[in-house]
């Protein structure tokens, strides 16, 4: 092994022990961390996983486990013992590395927290489906859907109306908050909210109404089971963990 290898392999190791201490006080996060180091600190779970130690991944992973430390995480020994636990944490930890919006991160672990630890936790295969969906859509797709559900809860349906009337009252407004806010531009409106329909968190409205020509949509109920699970999905900024101002609600 040459002499760079070596630097590079000690500065690793010493950002792993820095890690660590940083969690010294919290056994539940030092375990989960320590499932990725189980050989040593040069060695993973997953082999996979070596590749992405560099700075970008460390960055992330401290991001990742910054979130889980700020909220409460109910896990026991026992729980880490699980293969079902187990599995979670690891295709959790391999979506967070290929992961770039710190955001996004923050909901992953939000997710992780909720969905795979603790009396609320889901059924292993539910859990791989939602991650598979939000590792899918990107931040802004995320946000998107988050801003429609919004603007659903403020307009809730009234009395003999349907589901395009519903919409029709708030959608050239959730519009033109897409072209301010998401830089999503004028023409690309109708194809991106398509897309969206691959999720299964959203679906156009259709139907033989007068006068309707397509191009609005609602959210689904898959949405709002994810919701849940997330908790505050996108209400932060860059700042960190709960700071900065609401960044999606709709202006009302």
């Amino acid at each position: 092994m040459s002499d760079v290898e070596l630097t590079v392999a000690d500065r690793d190791n010493q950002w792993w022990i820095n890690f660590l201490k940083k969690y010294e006080g919290n056994f539940i996060l030092r375990a989960l961390i320590g499932l990725l180091v189980p050989h040593g600190l040069g060695g993973f779970i997953d082999t996979a996983l070596v590749g992405y130690l560099n700075k970008i991944r460390q960055e992330r992973l401290d991001a990742f486990f910054g979130e889980l430390a700020s909220g409460r995480l109910v896990l026991t020994e026992e729980d880490m013992h699980k293969e079902d636990f187990l599995h979670k944490y690891i295709i959790t930890v391999k979506a967070v590395l290929n992961t770039r919006r710190r955001e996004k991160i923050r909901i992953l672990a939000r997710f992780f927290r909720n969905g795979a630890c603790g009396p609320e936790a889901v059924y292993v295969d539910s859990y791989e489906e939602y991650l598979a969906i939000l590792d899918e859509l990107s931040y802004r797709e995320l946000a998107i859907l988050v801003l429609l559900h919004s603007y659903e809860q403020a307009h809730p349906r009234q009395k003999g109306e349907n589901d395009l009337q519903r919409a029709s009252r708030f959608w050239e407004q959730f519009k033109d908050e897409l072209v301010n806010r998401f830089g999503v531009g004028v023409d690309e409106i109708d194809a991106v909210l398509i897309r969206l329909t691959r999720s299964g968190l959203y679906e156009l409205i259709v139907g033989s109404y007068l006068g309707y020509t397509g191009g609005k949509g609602k959210t689904t109920p898959l949405l709002v089971k994810l919701l849940n699970l997330i908790g505050d999905p996108l209400w932060r900024d860059e700042n960190g963990p709960g700071e900065g101002p609401g960044l999606l609600q709709p202006r009302l």
